[in-house]
Formats: structure tokens, sequence, C-alpha cells
């Protein structure tokens, strides 16, 4: 329905570069793949999977991450920018450090925007106070200071539970939602935001008590008709919005809004189902792999493009993964999406 081909890279592996089993984001440019593992640092592959070298170093010395927890990739300037909570760590591609900039709030997710700026989330804007609470901020790499700050519109105590802000980067340009708002702006500058859409939730209602679920486990009662919009994403043709009801589409060609329930295999779950390929479902989560150009990477493990009961490769798949071995590092799955 959504996508018109898959593509497969496998990665090689190395004693340097086992990879783990949460990988978080995934670049590809003209310099190589840039692979992002969770708290470890970045993989750098050529453009064919051959290992190069790794990004980011791990400690609480001089040029050292804690534990980077998010990154993005500066194409322009040819480095990597670690998020490190309440800091900001830059290499270059062969590893070098660079510097580094102290940031007085905390943050899990970054982007960088159509104008270079880095786009930050605050990880505990809930908990503030009303005239304090702002969701997203502005940093300059550059200048090394807080451009700008996104006002929550919320001026009432919030329920505890999820409710991070959207960011994403579309067609050249970035838009971002706050979990309390129905709108989604565009980013003109730091300083001007233009509504691009509203989102219609019916019957649906943002949180209106804690959520249970996260504190003790259970089952929230009368909470049937509660949505929580996670993250979204867009491509030229859909738009897609990660929830707590599954995952929605809207397409923009015949905007017609449809919902499906999250894909489950082997106690993994993943927004679509592999129609496409003999493969395995596909492990994509719209926060972790941003769609850009229509193209969206993400990755499956090389076990599990192998048959559980003989144990060999699955028939019918690309010839790239001819000389696949189960131990081997993830395999990339490059996710074309229809325009038409």
């Amino acid at each position: 329905m959504v996508a018109e081909s898959l593509e497969y890279i496998p990665l090689e592996l190395t004693e340097n570069n086992l990879l783990g089993e949460y990988l978080k984001t995934i670049y590809i440019t003209s310099d190589g793949i840039f692979v992002f593992d969770y708290a470890h640092g970045v993989y750098r592959f050529t453009r064919e999977g051959k290992y190069l070298n790794k990004i980011g170093r791990v400690g609480r010395g001089p040029g050292e991450c804690v534990k980077p927890i998010g990154m993005v990739l500066d194409s322009i300037n040819k480095s990597v920018i670690f998020l490190d909570h309440d800091r900001l760590v830059k290499y270059d591609y062969e590893g070098n450090f660079l510097k580094n900039h102290k940031l007085n709030f905390n943050a899990n997710e970054i982007l960088i925007t159509k104008d270079g700026d880095l786009l930050l989330n605050d990880m505990y804007y809930p908990s503030q106070k009303p005239d304090a609470r702002f969701s997203l901020q502005f940093f300059s790499e550059t200048s090394d200071k807080l451009v700008s700050k996104v006002s929550c519109e919320v001026k009432d105590q919030i329920p505890f539970g999820i409710s991070n802000p959207s960011m994403y980067n579309y067609n050249g340009q970035t838009f971002i939602k706050d979990y309390w708002s129905d709108t989604i702006y565009q980013v003109i500058d730091p300083f001007n935001l233009k509504t691009y859409a509203i989102i219609n939730t019916g019957r649906l209602k943002h949180r209106y008590s804690d959520d249970k679920s996260m504190i003790k486990g259970g089952k929230n009662l009368n909470d049937s008709w509660v949505i929580d919009i996670t993250y979204i994403s867009e491509t030229d043709r859909f738009i897609f919005l990660t929830s707590n009801k599954g995952l929605f589409i809207y397409d923009k060609v015949s905007n017609d809004t449809f919902c499906c329930n999250y894909e489950k295999e082997n106690n993994q779950y993943s927004l679509f189902r592999n129609d496409l390929t003999p493969g395995p479902n596909i492990k994509t989560f719209l926060y972790n792999y941003p769609i850009s150009n229509n193209i969206q990477i993400s990755y499956n493990t090389a076990l599990s493009f192998f048959d559980k009961s003989s144990k060999k490769l699955l028939t019918g798949l690309d010839s790239s993964l001819r000389n696949l071995d189960p131990n081997n590092n993830q395999v990339l799955v490059i996710i074309k999406f229809k325009k038409e």
C-alpha cells in the first residue's frame, strides 16, 4: 500500500564493530553509511557495507560521551553531533573529537533544521510550571547558544504519561507538533511558525489522567477514547502518525485516513508488514528512522533472513544476501515509498 521497493545492504562484521540490538539512527551519504548504536557511538561503513571506523568514545574524560542517546549527521561540515543528555559532543568523520556544548536542560531527541540550527526536545517540560513550560528548543551550534524556545500551549497541570513533542524534516522544511496540540507547524525560522496542518481526532481526546500503565503496568479505566500521538513523519504522498491506537496513515492524494495495528513477529513489533520480498517484516519506527526524500532506512538481524526449521537462507532474496551468515551484523533495509 505505501512502499514500492525494498533494498538490502548487509553490514560487515569485524572484531571492532559488533553492533548491538538497538540501532537508533541510520544515515546514508556519499561519504558512507553511518549507524548509531545506542549508548555506544556511530559505526561508519562504505556504501557497500564494508566497515571503516567508529565515531565517538564512551567515558567521562575529555572528548568522551557519558551515554550518547541521540545523534545527528552534519553532512555539510562532515561531522557527527551526539546528544549526551544535557550536552552536545561533536566529532569529525574520522572519529576525532572537535568540541562540546553545555545545555541547560535534558533532551533525548535531536534534529538539524533546514537552517542548520539544532532542534531539541525538553525531556521534563510536562513537569515544569506553565509559564516555564517549553517543549522544544533551538540551539545554534556555531554560536554556542540557545536561540529560542517553543512554549507549550497547555496552562493546566499535565497528566503523567508519554508526551513527547514531534519534530521531522520533509521536503527541505522542518515541522513540529507539541504533544498537547492538534496543530502541525512549519518552522519558517526559530522565531516564526506557520500552521501546516490540523489533526482531527474525532471522538479521541488527549490524556486527562495519569497513565497508570506506565506507573504500575495496569490498565487505565475509562481510557478507551484517549489518543497518544507520539511521532509523525511525512512523504510526498503520506503522513504517518504512530499512536497508542495503532499506525495512522493519511493519504494526501486520496484524502483518506487509514489505521492499522502494529505487526508482531517473534515478539518484535514493526509498523509495516513486508509483502514485497520474502524477507522478514521491517523494524521501523518513525522516531528512530526518519523518512527523507521518500526513503527510510531501517534494519533486520541477519538471523531473521534464515528459515527457523531448516536454518537455510530464505529463497527468493536479493543477490546481495547470497553470502549472508546468520551471525553477521544487521542488514540495512532501504524502503522507497510510493509517490503516486
